[in-house]
């Protein structure tokens, strides 16, 4: 009797410190990973400058990074890396962007911009399900020239199904922030705002 009474409390006793333990841990995020592929067709980043005397678009597919996130809950922290090679980026008119390459971005010297996101916020919806968009603002930290900002975009996800995310994001750069010189062949045709997209569909690792 003795015996058996030591092990209802033993057991009583293991329950209480594995509900225990359960509470303060707290739920667990099961993040999914998911690749963009660079040069895949369906990827873009596009520059608009739209300026008083011209308007015109850049654009380049060399897009690569990665993204860990929860679908199923968009409150839980989110990694993400998103990197372009600039050698890619194309205008339209060769001598516009041997210019541009050469010498204002200098992409010899700064070969790719970066974005390394740090928080999700304002999120439309509290998971991403099949089918259905979500919107919200990712913040981080965006790398551009050698010169490194915070900045907040606002992104649509859509789970395109189980393996495939699609992402857009639109923002504006400015170029005097990054340390840009302005380009003098293009005097009062390139605006000091730039306006991009990055639109990619990146698909499940794990």
């Amino acid at each position: 009797m003795l015996m058996r009474n030591r092990s209802n409390v033993r057991a009583m006793l293991q329950g209480a410190f594995l509900a225990a333990l359960v509470v303060c841990s707290g739920p667990v995020a099961l993040s999914t990973e998911f690749e963009i592929q660079s040069g895949a067709k369906e990827n873009s980043v596009v520059f608009a400058s739209h300026a008083p005397m011209e308007s015109f678009e850049g654009s380049t597919r060399d897009i690569s990074g990665r993204i860990s996130v929860d679908p199923a809950a968009l409150d839980a922290p989110v990694a993400a890396e998103i990197v372009v090679q600039l050698a890619g980026l194309k205008t339209g008119k060769k001598l516009r962007d041997k210019h541009m390459h050469e010498n204002h971005l200098e992409t010899a010297k700064y070969p790719e911009v970066r974005f390394t996101a740090a928080e999700l916020v304002g999120a439309s919806a509290r998971e991403l399900t099949v089918g259905r968009s979500v919107n919200f603002r990712i913040r981080g930290t965006f790398d551009l020239h050698g010169v490194q900002r915070t900045i907040e975009a606002p992104v649509e996800a859509t789970l395109v199904d189980a393996d495939h995310l699609h992402v857009v994001a639109r923002f504006p750069v400015l170029i005097s922030d990054y340390e840009i010189e302005r380009p003098k062949f293009l005097f009062m045709k390139l605006s000091e705002e730039q306006k991009i997209t990055v639109d990619f569909v990146a698909r499940r690792v794990n």
